[in-house]
């Protein structure tokens, strides 16, 4: 997953990482254990990066689209903001890691529903 796009340009033997450790606990070797297995089927660590987008429901006025008069008006949110994710942040991508090899478990027949 690391190298995701850089990949479509390698040849194989560049997007390739040894094995070392031992027959009880294999481990893929180099500087980005990714591979092409992203350790999904191996039982290596899962390595991803994440990127938040700041939350823009904040107290400032902004400029949105009406959708029932099609015009730009200014828009305030009121209520209760919280610009600060982070102390949810790790919970989350946590959940939705767990989620997506779950859901990739489901559709390769791994599991049954």
């Amino acid at each position: 997953m690391v190298r995701v796009l850089p990949a479509i340009e390698m040849k194989g033997s560049e997007h390739n990482n040894p094995w070392g450790g031992s027959k009880d606990n294999p481990v893929m070797l180099g500087e980005k254990p990714d591979g092409a297995l992203a350790g999904l089927s191996t039982g290596s660590d899962f390595f991803c990066k994440v990127a938040f987008k700041p939350p823009s429901s904040i107290p400032q006025e902004q400029v949105t689209l009406n959708l029932a008069t099609n015009e730009q008006e200014p828009l305030t949110v009121k209520g209760r903001h919280d610009p600060v994710l982070a102390p949810r942040a790790v919970a989350v991508v946590e959940a939705m890691a767990k989620f997506a090899v779950a859901d990739l478990a489901l559709r390769g027949g791994f599991y049954s529903e």
